[in-house]
Formats: structure tokens, sequence, C-alpha cells
């Protein structure tokens, strides 16, 4: 499975396609990820992200803003916040 890791860095734009995952670290941001059938591991920051489907994941000390729900599954752990999140 292929995967891309944010770190304490940032990143913008990222495409999470089918079969892919992305980890976004405590520390780390993302801002504006399409995920279109992979899956994004939240620990860190994200915001304005799009989720066509897969799953996005949002685990304890993590924070989700602004995220666009129009398949998939959105999953707030516990101690994880998802502010905004709009479904269309």
């Amino acid at each position: 499975m292929p995967s891309a890791a944010t770190m304490a860095g940032s990143a913008s734009g990222t495409v999470v396609q089918s079969g892919a995952s992305e980890l976004v670290a405590s520390g780390g941001r993302d801002a504006g990820a399409t995920i279109l059938g992979g899956e994004q591991d939240v620990y860190g920051a994200v915001s304005g992200a799009v989720l066509v489907d897969g799953y996005q994941y949002v685990e304890a000390g993590a924070t989700a803003t602004e995220t666009t729900i129009s398949g998939g599954n959105a999953v707030v752990l516990a101690g994880g916040s998802d502010f905004g999140a709009v479904l269309s």
C-alpha cells in the first residue's frame, strides 16, 4: 500500500488514492487533502479535507476542521476533535 507521512512539517493539496494512506503525525499539518478511497490517519491537524471515499481517522489529541464528507467514513476517536464538518 503506498503511503505518505507528514511529520512535524506541513503539506497541502495531498490526494490520497484508493489503496493509499496518509499519516499526519503529531505536530504535522495538512490543508486541503482529497481522500478518494484511501485512508488518512490524523494525529496532528488537518483542515479543508474533502472525503469522497475511504476513511479519515481523527485520533486522540488530533484536530480536523472544515472537512467536507461526500462519501466514505469520518471517524473521530475519543479525545479527537472535528469542527465545522459538512455532509454533502
